[in-house]
């Protein structure tokens, strides 16, 4: 409202006819009337948020093409392996993680998804991926301050206990202290602003991190056992059982697919052209980082693909598998049986002749008018 006000104030810097506006000016007081006005002229609607983030830089294929060039120099020029190339990166996990898609009646005004009560709770992870396809252990984050009583981490997470679990300068140093440090890193490259384009754990990791969690959570949820408080509360999973979705989830990751998400996003060493150009293998790119190279165009809001609507498709096709079929001499029992009911069910059958039907009618109309 305010920007509004302000806006017709420079079309009308006075009481007098403006050269902006032919029209004198008029008290504007950007009522809510006038704002529901406005909207329905311009075609405005209330809309539910889809997305949240900034928008790429204008010139995101000049840093695209300066990231490859820093990569190439850097790689060449220090001679590292795949072995010395890591990607980290950040992710939220909550403890309850429900699908946001689930099986409703058609109209329905409220459709609910059952939790323990602990969407909100969550832990972070920081995954760490090498080029050659090596997993790191998994710096988890708790929110507390002490430990938790008579558990073991798994083999493949580093836990810290900390009252915020953001990752802050000094966290930072905790997590190369503890990861980095015992592999050996030389140097790291990093993209800025463009994690979504150019970071293997953002392109190719988290999706599928992210299902098989909420896949753990699922079965936890629908088969095991619960425990409730004294006021019949269901209690969430817990950390250390999250602990251990994500240790299980990250030692079945695939290597190869943290190998190839690094060739995926442009991280290796690229040839050069004789004009002193970089000659980028663009089919080993990804779909969208490859599109916006080859058109040299940039796609600020491009689809990304739903997972969790995928996740419920893929859902319907296996209850669609998983449907009950007879064998050959069941079936032919049941329909026999069928049969045979649906002859009783005929035999039953009262027929009326139609011209009886037809006095009988007539003999009724005729009560009901007496």
């Amino acid at each position: 409202m305010r920007e509004a006000i302000q806006k017709y104030n420079e079309i009308h810097p006075t009481n007098t006819l403006s050269i902006l506006c032919p029209l004198p000016k008029v008290i504007f007081r950007a009522s809510r009337g006038w704002f529901y006005n406005f909207c329905n002229r311009r075609g405005f609607v209330l809309r539910r948020v889809s997305t949240n983030g900034r928008d790429l830089p204008n010139n995101v294929l000049n840093h695209i093409t300066s990231f490859f060039e820093n990569i190439s120099e850097s790689i060449c020029s220090a001679q590292f392996s795949d072995a010395q190339i890591l990607n980290m990166d950040e992710s939220a996990i909550y403890l309850d993680a429900p699908s946001n898609y689930t099986y409703s009646p058609i109209g329905a005004k409220r459709v609910k998804a059952n939790t323990s009560g602990s969407e909100k709770t969550r832990l972070s992870a920081a995954f760490t991926g090498v080029a050659d396809g090596t997993k790191l252990p998994i710096f988890v984050m708790i929110p507390r301050k002490t430990p938790l009583k008579e558990f073991q981490p798994p083999p493949l997470a580093a836990l810290h206990y900390s009252s915020s679990t953001s990752f802050d300068e000094e966290t930072i140093l905790i997590y190369i202290e503890r990861i980095v440090l015992p592999y050996k890193l030389s140097k790291g490259i990093n993209g800025k602003m463009l994690t979504n384009l150019l970071q293997p754990a953002d392109v190719a990791w988290f999706s599928t991190l992210r299902k098989a969690y909420r896949q753990e959570w699922n079965n936890w949820y629908i088969y095991d056992e619960k425990t409730y408080t004294e006021n019949q509360n269901m209690r969430s999973p817990g950390y250390a059982l999250a602990i251990e979705w994500l240790n299980n989830i990250w030692q079945s990751f695939e290597d190869f697919k943290i190998r190839d998400s690094f060739a995926l996003c442009g991280i290796s060493n690229h040839a050069k052209n004789d004009d002193g150009s970089l000659s980028i293998d663009l089919p080993k790119l990804h779909s969208v980082l490859r599109l916006m190279l080859e058109n040299n165009t940039f796609i600020n809001d491009y689809v990304e693909t739903d997972m969790e609507l995928q996740e419920a498709n893929e859902m319907m096709n296996e209850n669609e598998e998983n449907l009950l079929v007879f064998d050959t001499n069941n079936e032919n029992e049941i329909c026999n049986e069928l049969c045979v009911a649906n002859q009783e069910y005929q035999e039953n059958i009262v027929v009326v002749d139609s011209n009886d039907e037809l006095e009988e009618t007539n003999k009724e109309t005729t009560q009901n008018n007496n």
